[in-house]
């Protein structure tokens, strides 16, 4: 049983806590000190129960009568110690006078304050003014000092009476009541005005939770206002049950994406499905004039460039859709200073409304190169710049398996520096690649649009766009650019949404088709068009497979062996670099494991046409064979 209190009423309780003066007497009397003197108790205002319950989100129902001795009788759906007693109930007498009692023994030490600290302590606003009594006078309060009441709410910690799994249940409590932590991707997030962050650390927790709630640790036989203790803030985030009680971030995004039954999401946090928008609501616009205004002065290579560029900002509207299965985009120019960072910009304004803040240079040591990649997606950008990669015929290729990774893996997680912990995300990131000449690695480019600049007309640095700041304009426009894309999408629905015929590299869940139907439904047309031509001029390797295929398509004969084919490549000086091994056996398997990644791909051949080698491995030996034909844009028909 929680111990009746005798000596005070609640709300005389509440009023000597203001004035710090509570001095007590025989017999339950108690006294108010004022200027030396003493007065009668009194009741200076009556909790009002009810509403102190509901306030704090209490499930209680109130007996219809009174109990024996006139009580009024509130009885908990669960005792706020431990929420499996369902006996728990409050009791109040028609004076004001309080008491709490539960059966259980585990409750009886804890006491009335503990009881009703845990609740969370009421505020004046649950109290009503008590008339005046027998003539005593109100002590002036202008003369006492005043002290408003603690509004936090409160987590009870007792490691002896209270169970572990019940404090903790306080600590979510208290993270769902303030409606700014969430869960993503498993990981504790905090959103406010200012971004997402993702609380990753015990310490973290511990200092974020003293800003909206008081922690009371029980020492002895007394309650202590203290931080949230470090091993219990740790086994909170290790804790995936209480994570579970959380609301689930599916997509966090500060553009306005389609959910997957084509509304545009809402402002805030959609419950249905999980979708949290951090921005206005946009509609969406007719037509793309500030869209062909803002590209016009762009020096694209050619028209499935541009193409392609669009379908990196549609992909940030369809978001939902694509996560984990969206291509990056190679910003590729023949010369430095024509735009390429600029576009890379612009994307990151339409999607974070501003520009990458933080950028990463490509490292070849891939563990120092993740966990650079790890403080940016920790600072909250959605786009990933990779600017002004190194890279050419001179230079050693780009390839980075963690790279491969944040552009195909569902969840991402990056290991950080100087941190034990890792930091993971769904996969809405965009990756941006820009480089004035490029070595790839082929699974690189497979997972990768182009958009190919290209300045013919001498000196970069004398060109000028006809607007001043180009990423000023996209920042100074952005809910109408959106608003367009939005709207391209509206267009492309209304004509029974149209699959284009279009193929990417990387298609795991038919973006290709889809976005390319939305651009074509506007006018945006040859997606991926310049896909085998980019591959050839970017990946070694690609070049020289491709110069194989044309040597095999002026030949006669209709089927090759490995070592065949090492002898024929050698012949002509291809694939030297690529062909390992100091024995021809040992090239020949080298040449199957290459082939292994081009088998299947077409590759433009001098005439025109297309050719794409196949292999029959039901043969001993493996036989190598050409098909001529194919699509002229030089992706697979």
């Amino acid at each position: 049983m929680l111990e009746d209190i005798d000596e005070t009423t609640d709300a005389e309780a509440h009023e000597a806590e203001i004035s710090g003066a509570i001095t007590q007497r025989p017999e339950g009397e108690t006294c108010v000190g004022h200027e030396g003197k003493s007065s009668k108790a009194r009741n200076r205002g009556r909790l009002l129960v009810a509403d102190w319950l509901i306030a704090r989100g209490m499930k209680f129902s109130v007996k219809g009568k009174p109990d024996s001795n006139g009580r009024t009788v509130y009885a908990l759906e669960a005792c706020p110690f431990n929420p499996t007693h369902a006996e728990a109930r409050i009791t109040q007498e028609p004076g004001g006078k309080l008491a709490a009692t539960c059966p259980h023994e585990s409750c009886r030490r804890l006491g009335w304050k503990a009881f009703r600290s845990t609740i969370g302590e009421p505020q004046m606003v649950h109290y009503e003014s008590a008339p005046q009594g027998d003539g005593v006078p109100e002590p002036s309060l202008e003369k006492r000092p005043t002290v408003e009441p603690d509004p936090k709410p409160v987590i009870l910690i007792d490691k002896y009476e209270v169970c572990l799994a019940r404090s903790l249940d306080m600590i979510t409590d208290r993270l769902k009541e303030t409606g700014a932590y969430f869960v993503r991707a498993g990981k504790l997030v905090r959103i406010d005005h200012s971004g997402i962050f993702t609380v990753l650390k015990a310490e973290e927790l511990q200092g974020q939770v003293s800003a909206f709630a008081a922690v009371r640790v029980m020492t002895g036989k007394h309650l202590a206002d203290v931080p949230l203790p470090k091993e219990y803030a740790k086994t909170w985030l290790h804790n995936p049950l209480q994570a579970s009680r959380l609301s689930q971030i599916t997509h966090f995004t500060r553009n306005p994406v389609y959910t997957s039954d084509w509304r545009i999401s809402p402002p805030g946090f959609d419950a249905s499905t999980g979708i949290y928008y951090a921005g206005p609501r946009m509609r969406a616009r007719a037509g793309t004039e500030r869209l062909g205004k803002l590209l016009k002065d762009f020096c694209f290579k050619n028209e499935a460039s541009r193409t392609n560029y669009v379908a990196m900002l549609m992909t940030a509207i369809l978001m939902p859709r694509f996560i984990g299965s969206h291509p990056a985009a190679l910003l590729i120019g023949n010369q430095p200073g024509i735009g390429k960072t600029i576009l890379a910009q612009i994307l990151a304004i339409l999607r974070d409304g501003q520009g990458c803040v933080m950028t990463a240079s490509y490292n070849p040591n891939d563990e120092e190169f993740e966990k650079r990649l790890g403080a940016i997606v920790r600072s909250g950008q959605t786009t990933l710049l990779i600017d002004n990669a190194k890279g050419g015929p001179r230079s050693a290729c780009i390839d980075s398996p963690c790279l491969e990774r944040t552009i195909t893996d569902h969840i991402v997680s990056f290991r950080l520096l100087k941190e034990s912990a890792n930091i993971s995300v769904e996969n809405s990131l965009i990756v941006c690649i820009t480089a004035n000449t490029l070595n790839i690695s082929d699974d690189l480019i497979k997972r990768s649009m182009t958009v190919s600049l290209e300045w013919t007309e001498g000196n970069p640095k004398k060109r000028t766009f006809s607007m001043a700041d180009p990423e000023a304009y996209a920042a100074d426009h952005r809910e109408e650019l959106i608003g367009e894309l939005l709207g391209m999408v509206e267009l492309w629905r209304s004509k029974n949404e149209p699959r284009s015929k279009a193929r990417s590299r990387f298609d795991k869940k038919g973006w290709a088709p889809m976005v390319g139907g939305i651009l074509e439904a506007s006018g945006f047309a040859n997606l991926g068009g310049n896909g085998e031509d980019a591959a050839q001029e970017m990946n070694p390797a690609t070049r020289e497979f491709g110069k194989l295929v044309a040597v095999l398509a002026g030949r006669a004969e209709k089927t090759w062996t490995s070592t065949e084919l090492v002898k024929l490549a050698d012949r002509h000086n291809i694939l030297s670099a690529q062909l390992n091994g100091s024995t021809l056996a040992e090239r020949a398997t080298s040449f199957g494991m290459l082939a292994s990644k081009y088998v299947g791909d077409w590759f433009g051949m001098p005439d025109g046409s297309d050719a794409r080698m196949m292999r029959d491995s039901t043969t001993r030996p493996t036989r190598y064979s050409l098909e001529r034909g194919g699509d002229a844009s030089g992706l697979n028909p």
